[in-house]
């Protein structure tokens, strides 16, 4: 996961999804030193998301378009949920941590299980 230049673009490419490349190595702490992007838990679980987020519209066009009230879809109707789109990045959903912390202990919870089933197998 990069941010290019004044960080407005991001770039993941196909081939780096899941796999860091050498050229990327360390950018990652750079850019959280910088205060451009959060510290993420999981940074390449995190571009392998943004990646399914951007390939939405190009997947489901037919369907974006239909939930955007347009025909096909256009750099305006994309244009149209980029305030949104950014508020959710920027801002986030939830207005504190207690899903988070729920699912993190759920599934630390299950670990334990989970390593004895592995072990049976």
């Amino acid at each position: 996961m990069r941010f290019d230049g004044d960080g407005t673009a991001l770039r993941v490419t196909g081939s780096s999804v899941g796999r860091k490349q050498p050229a990327e190595e360390g950018q990652e702490a750079e850019q959280e030193e910088q205060g451009v992007i959060r510290p993420q838990s999981d940074l390449d679980g995190t571009a392998l998301l943004i990646t399914l987020i951007g390939l939405g519209p190009l997947v489901m066009r037919r369907q974006f378009a239909r939930a955007l009230g347009e025909e096909r879809l256009t750099p305006a109707a994309l244009m149209s949920i980029s305030v949104p789109m950014l508020e959710l990045f920027t801002h986030g959903l939830y207005a504190d941590d207690t899903l988070l912390q729920a699912t993190k202990a759920a599934i630390e919870e299950q670990e334990p299980q989970r390593r004895s089933t592995d072990n049976e197998n």
